[in-house]
């Protein structure tokens, strides 16, 4: 698991006591083509519950693609809107592909310029857990990708971001097999400290059993 340095976390990066009916929500960063949409969909398939996809590729397709710097707070805020109305059918546990940092790093890339509005909501967000997809895996051609050198360069500015938040991360590398089982080992962990909100029988409870790992 990588670690921000030690510099004083912002308020919001404090871990919420865990309670009971609490959705738990996981948040999947990464540069492009490094697997995040395909790991939120699989895990939230995997753990039977909802995920929220990356509302910047629906706007983009809908602008065809001519977006401006004027952009990004409609964009951040598409994406709260639809995270919000995704969230309200998740059980237990909620995906998450990208945020509002995610958008403030690329905005600054192709733009040179953040709304600082954005990064006041994303210093507002809270997540339970943050997995960070590396860009160790081939570069896939996309309509919406253009950054197929770049991939380390955005890496690198979102684990600064991280660190600069105070916010801790697994990383999530190696071929998809490797990936798949980070990716679940962390989010069974986080939900082994979750009581289940569903009675079970006392047969399902006794054999239950938590699979997390440190």
């Amino acid at each position: 698991m990588g670690k921000g340095e030690k510099t004083k976390a912002p308020r919001r990066t404090t871990p919420a006591p865990v309670r009971k009916g609490r959705l738990q929500r996981v948040l999947i960063l990464g540069a492009e083509s490094t697997g995040k949409t395909r790991l939120a969909c699989d895990l939230a398939s995997h753990f039977q519950t909802t995920w929220s996809p990356e509302y910047l590729r629906e706007y983009f397709d809908r602008r065809k693609g001519k977006l401006t710097a004027r952009d990004q707070l409609p964009i951040v805020l598409g994406h709260l809107r639809r995270e919000k109305e995704k969230a309200r059918s998740a059980h237990r546990v909620f995906f998450i592909d990208t945020d509002s940092l995610l958008s403030s790093i690329y905005f600054e890339h192709y733009f040179g310029q953040s709304d600082p509005r954005v990064r006041e909501l994303a210093n507002q967000e809270q997540y339970d857990l943050v997995l960070l997809t590396h860009p160790d895996v081939p570069w896939v051609a996309d309509p919406q990708r253009d950054l197929p050198q770049g991939r380390e360069g955005i890496h690198r500015q979102i684990e600064t971001e991280l660190r600069r938040r105070g916010i801790r991360w697994v990383d999530v590398r190696g071929d998809w097999e490797k990936r798949w089982a980070t990716a679940v080992a962390a989010v069974e962990k986080l939900l082994s400290t979750v009581p289940s909100t569903k009675k079970s029988s006392p047969s399902r409870q006794q054999s239950k059993r938590s699979s997390g790992r440190a």
